[in-house]
């Protein structure tokens, strides 16, 4: 292990200066041909499914925003109903769409099935897939989809709605043994998980007391993945972060995007009633994250990857500093 490096990982498949849809196929290939600090070491992608089960690749809860959905079905809604939801179109209807660019210009690029992207990311990359799922029953239609293309190795699961139980016997025991070696799980610690009353440590705590000895893989836990903003919330956050670099177990991963006012994040969907969150937001603030106590040692902070919307910014920043590994993100 290299304990003082921190990787990154490409938020919807998107770096600095990239040109194609977030979340789209073209997305995620660019990054693998673009420069050495556009090469995101993680790709971290969102995943839906539509009325008839299909799995596929998409950020918002609604589609307005990121295809040409308003084009091909004209209407309104108020972001509560059904109009636009994910869920409520069939994938014919879906794989119909195309792909808007941040600008909100048109592409040819269509939505991708999950299967298709992760066959090419087993394939033909060295890369991770970070997987940013919020409904729990597509959660449990992607961990079937890596099950049968046989890819636990390839993607990092991570939620903050399954109960430690709930993960133990309805997705982690049913596993072959070679398969539990294999499947990457993290937890995701929140502020906002009810099922913790705002206790962090808790949560923290419950998944650490599952390991059994032996390493790593004798934890159902292999990291952990944190959302601290920056402000008064984090005094909760921190000492779970102190905690786990303590134990030198598992690396601090942090979710970290500009705040939802930054250019393309909602913007586009007023006509259901989502726009903007302007409340104050740090997780731009690398610095922040690295060294959230200003010590100057970067010891308090992430060691693990940080997931941002600039890869090839945040890399060129960790080479200053003397964080950046030259890791391989491509198959020879």
């Amino acid at each position: 292990m290299q304990p003082n490096l921190v990787i990154t990982a490409s938020h919807r498949a998107q770096y600095n200066g990239g040109t194609e849809p977030e979340n789209s196929m073209e997305a995620i290939k660019a990054l693998q041909l673009g420069t050495a600090e556009a090469k995101a070491d993680i790709v971290e992608l969102d995943i839906k499914k539509s009325k008839d089960d299909s799995v596929y690749v998409m950020h918002d809860d609604y589609l307005q925003r990121t295809t040409d959905f308003l084009d091909k079905f004209p209407g309104v809604g108020q972001g509560r109903d059904t109009y636009g939801h994910y869920d409520h179109y069939t994938w014919e209807q879906v794989k119909s769409l195309t792909l808007k660019k941040a600008d909100f210009s048109y592409t040819d690029s269509r939505v991708p099935l999950f299967r298709d992207v992760l066959r090419y990311m087993k394939n033909e990359t060295s890369s991770l897939i970070n997987l940013d799922i919020g409904d729990i029953n597509v959660f449990r239609k992607v961990w079937d989809i890596v099950q049968e293309e046989d890819a636990f190795h390839v993607c990092i699961f991570k939620t903050a709605n399954l109960p430690v139980n709930v993960y133990y016997s309805q997705y982690f025991n049913p596993l072959s043994a070679a398969q539990k070696d294999k499947v990457i799980f993290f937890p995701m610690i929140t502020m906002s998980n009810p099922s913790h009353e705002g206790n962090p440590m808790k949560a923290y705590e419950e998944w650490e007391n599952t390991c059994t000895g032996g390493g790593v893989n004798r934890c159902l836990a292999k990291g952990y993945e944190l959302g601290y903003r920056g402000n008064s919330d984090d005094k909760d956050l921190l000492p779970v972060v102190k905690a786990i670099r303590e134990k030198n177990r598992v690396r601090v991963h942090v979710f970290n995007t500009y705040p939802d006012t930054y250019e393309g994040r909602y913007k586009g969907n007023e006509n259901i009633g989502q726009c903007c969150n302007d409340a104050y937001d740090a997780r731009g603030d690398w610095n922040y994250l690295l060294d959230p106590e200003n010590t100057g040692t970067y010891t308090q902070g992430v060691n693990g990857y940080i997931i941002t919307d600039d890869p090839e910014t945040l890399a060129e920043n960790l080479k200053l500093i003397g964080k950046r590994p030259d890791l391989p993100t491509q198959k020879n």
